[in-house]
C-alpha cells in the first residue's frame, strides 16, 4: 500500500488519482468525495455514478453529486443518456476534456491535466458486464487509442484473464484483445494480480502509458482508507515527481460580515481623490479613457476590500454536512471489512462478520437529513 501521508505535509511534487465504482449510490457517491477531499486528492475517477433519474427523461437536467473543492467533467453534453464515468478535478489545477475518439460516449471520459512534465491523459472507463447495455464499446473505443505521450488509464473493466487475475477461470474474447493492445501500446498494467478489487475478481483495472511509466515511479494499489460502502475496492494512484500546474491562486471569497465600513470608505475615499481622467477625449482615445478609469475604479476597490476584511484560502472545509458522526461511520465501516477479510475463512464466524460488514456499509443513516435533500434535488452538474 502506497505510504499514507498527513494532507497538510506531504509532498506536492506528486500526483495522486483515486478510482471507484460508487454503483449509483448517491451516497457512496458523496462519501468518495468526502473522503478524497480530506485526503487532497488531486483527481477522482468515477464509474457508475448517481445520476438524478430525470436527467434521463430532461435533457436540462443534470444533477450528480458535486463537491465545492472539485470541478466535475462528464462524458456527454446531454445527459439524456446516463453517463456511467465521470471525472473530478481539484479546482485549482489546470485541466481540459477530450473526446478518446471523434463522439462522446456515456462510458469513457477523458481529461489531460497540464503537469510539469507536460500534458498527461487521465482516461476513466466503465465496461458493462455481459448482457448489460452498450457491453464491451468502451473497451473497443479504448484499443483505438494511440498510447502516445503520458497518460493514465483506469476503470471498471468487467473482464476476466489471468494476465491480471491468475485466479479466474476462463479469459473473455475481449479480454484477450485488451491484452493483444496492452502489449502492442506497451502499456504497463498497473493492478497488483494478487489482489482482488470486487469479491474474488480482479475487476477493476489502472494502467500506465510507456512515455509516462519509464518517466516517472508510477504505483497503483488498493487502499481501504477510501472505502466508502462500495462492493469494489478504491484503487490510489500515485504518479511520483509530478506536480500539477495550478490555474492561478484562485483564492475563496471575502468576507462580507466581517467587513468594516468605515474602513472601506475611507481607503475608497483616499484611493479615489488621487483618479484624474480626460474629459475632453474624444474619438478613438475615449473608450481607452473610459476602460482605464474602470480599471482603477475597480483596483480601488480591490484594495479597499483587502484592507478592511478577511478573505477564505479558496480550500473550503469540504462539505457542510459531512460531520465528526460522518467520520465515525467511515471509521466502523473500515473496521468491519478489516474484520471479515480476516476471518472469513472461519465458517462459524462468516456469517455474523459478513452482516457487521454489510450493515456498516450504510453509512447513508449517519449522512444527515440534509445531505439526502441534497443529493435527491440539489446537486448538479457544475
Amino acid at each position: 500500500m502506497l505510504r499514507h501521508q498527513n494532507p497538510a505535509h506531504r509532498q506536492t511534487r506528486d500526483i495522486r488519482i483515486l478510482q471507484i465504482n460508487t454503483q449509483r449510490s448517491p451516497r457512496v457517491h458523496a462519501a468518495a468525495l468526502q473522503l478524497a477531499f480530506a485526503n487532497d486528492i488531486e483527481m477522482i475517477c468515477v464509474q457508475e455514478p448517481w445520476i438524478n433519474r430525470d436527467a434521463e427523461t430532461d435533457a436540462e437536467v443534470q444533477r450528480t453529486q458535486t463537491h465545492p473543492r472539485y470541478d466535475i467533467f462528464a462524458p456527454l453534453g446531454a445527459w439524456t443518456t446516463r453517463p456511467r464515468t465521470m471525472i473530478y478535478v481539484r479546482r485549482d489545477l489546470e485541466a481540459s476534456q477530450k473526446l478518446l475518439t471523434d463522439e462522446e460516449h456515456p462510458d469513457v471520459c477523458m481529461v489531460t491535466l497540464r503537469t510539469d512534465h507536460g500534458p498527461l491523459d487521465i482516461i476513466n472507463i466503465y465496461n458493462a458486464g455481459p448482457g448489460s447495455e452498450r457491453t464491451n464499446e468502451a473497451v473497443q473505443l479504448l484499443m483505438e487509442y494511440q498510447a502516445l505521450g503520458e497518460g493514465l488509464i483506469c476503470g471498471d473493466f468487467n473482464l476476466h484473464h489471468g494476465h491480471w487475475d491468475p485466479n479466474t477461470a476462463r479469459d473473455d474474447a475481449m479480454a484477450d484483445r485488451l491484452v493483444d493492445w496492452l502489449l502492442d501500446q506497451s502499456v504497463a498494467l498497473l493492478t497488483d494480480p494478487e489482489v482482488a478489487t470486487r469479491g474474488e475478481a480482479v475487476l477493476d483495472l489502472t494502467m500506465a502509458t510507456n512515455d509516462l511509466y519509464k518517466r516517472a515511479r508510477v504505483e497503483a494499489c488498493v487502499d481501504e482508507r477510501y472505502a466508502c460502502g462500495s462492493d469494489h475496492e478504491p484503487i490510489l494512484t500515485c504518479i511520483f515527481s509530478t506536480q500539477a500546474s495550478r490555474g492561478g491562486k484562485r483564492m475563496g471569497r471575502y468576507s462580507m460580515e466581517r467587513l468594516d465600513p468605515e474602513e472601506f470608505g475611507r481607503i475608497c475615499a483616499r484611493e479615489a481623490a488621487n483618479l484624474t481622467w480626460d474629459v475632453n477625449a474624444e474619438g478613438s482615445e475615449r473608450p481607452r479613457t473610459v476602460n482605464h478609469l474602470a480599471e482603477k475604479i475597480q483596483d480601488i476597490l480591490l484594495l479597499a476590500l483587502q484592507e478592511s476584511t478577511t478573505r477564505s484560502s479558496g480550500r473550503g472545509t469540504g462539505q457542510r454536512w459531512w460531520t465528526k458522526e460522518c467520520d465515525n461511520a467511515v471509521t466502523e465501516h473500515h473496521k468491519a471489512r478489516r474484520e471479515w477479510k480476516l476471518l472469513k475463512y472461519i465458517e462459524a464466524l462468516e456469517p455474523d462478520l459478513r452482516t457487521a460488514r454489510n450493515d456498516s456499509k450504510r453509512i447513508s443513516p449517519r449522512l444527515s437529513k440534509r445531505q439526502e435533500m441534497i443529493s435527491s434535488g440539489k446537486s448538479s452538474r457544475n
